[in-house]
């Protein structure tokens, strides 16, 4: 079977996005997502997007990790299916995103697309005993999927408590600890205290007044993202909580790009975090299905 597919871009954090019209392909996701996103060996990307316009008006985004797990919500996929759908006629420039985790609304602006993101709980500030026995402060919390973010004095600094977070470069980093994304993150993906599911990991640095700079590991792609739209809104959230910054938080991630995050004014009325940030439409392609993949089959190739 002949799938139409584009390829998008939010900051880095990437795509395969497929109209799923007649909602056939939801069953098989999964198995589509695995096929399709392992980079160098088919279309490469962190996830797959379904995209499907239900009778309300309101599009349907069902969204599956480069593994074929499902998650409750990305954030930037929910952008780049905005502008995907808008692009493409199936919905207007203020569209409703029906997600796992409940509806969102989104604002679209030529390459310039925001999306509401839901907080189901949280900042909650924690610690945790990595294997070798240091003791992590840090903040957990659930952005449509759960993450932890742990501040750092600098980019290859100490982790420091986040009441100690630095405007500037002053600022104690009395009692920090050192740390390492590479070694780290994974583990603290996967540690004990958050098991079996695990949660996402976001390490973070304030660069100047206002602004941050990150990096994520994400689940489902088991590894560094470029950009992570639900990691960014939890950043600022916590960043918020020790009193750092204010309401509007410019986030550097790890592409360079920027993605800003205003805490206070929503859209149509949903209070939820605002996240902003371009997102690009990289080049559209073709599936050839293999087998009865569109049926729930064995497999797909790209062309």
């Amino acid at each position: 079977m002949r799938l139409e597919f584009s390829k998008l871009s939010a900051t880095g954090n990437d795509f395969v996005v497929i109209h799923d019209a007649s909602g056939s392909l939801r069953p098989v996701g999964s198995r589509l997502a695995r096929e399709l996103c392992p980079r160098r060996f088919a279309v490469g990307a962190d996830g797959l997007l379904l995209l499907h316009l239900e009778e309300d008006g309101a599009l349907r985004v069902d969204y599956f990790n480069a593994d074929g797990s499902s998650a409750g919500l990305c954030a930037n996929g929910a952008r780049c299916a905005a502008h995907f759908a808008a692009s493409r006629g199936m919905v207007g420039n203020s569209p409703r995103l029906h997600t796992a985790r409940g509806e969102l609304r989104a604002q679209i602006e030529a390459t310039q697309v925001a999306c509401t993101v839901p907080v189901a709980a949280g900042p909650r500030r924690e610690q945790v005993r990595l294997a070798d026995g240091r003791l992590l402060p840090l903040w957990w919390m659930d952005t449509g999927v759960p993450h932890v973010v742990v501040f750092l004095a600098a980019e290859m600094g100490e982790a420091i408590d986040g009441a100690a977070l630095p405007v500037d470069a002053a600022g104690g980093v009395a009692g920090g600890v050192p740390v390492d994304f590479d070694r780290d993150a994974p583990q603290l993906r996967h540690h004990e205290t958050w098991a079996p599911a695990g949660v996402n990991v976001d390490f973070a640095w304030a660069v100047e007044p206002g602004v941050l700079a990150m990096r994520s590991w994400e689940r489902g792609v088991e590894g560094e993202t470029l950009a992570c739209g639900t990691g960014t809104v939890a950043v600022a959230l916590a960043a918020l909580a020790v009193g750092w910054g204010e309401s509007v938080l410019r986030i550097q991630n790890r592409s360079g790009e920027i993605l800003s995050v205003d805490l206070q004014s929503g859209v149509d009325g949903q209070p939820f975090p605002l996240l902003r940030g371009p997102v690009v439409h990289v080049y559209d392609g073709v599936i050839h299905a293999r087998g009865d993949m569109a049926d729930g089959g064995e497999g797909a190739r790209s062309a």
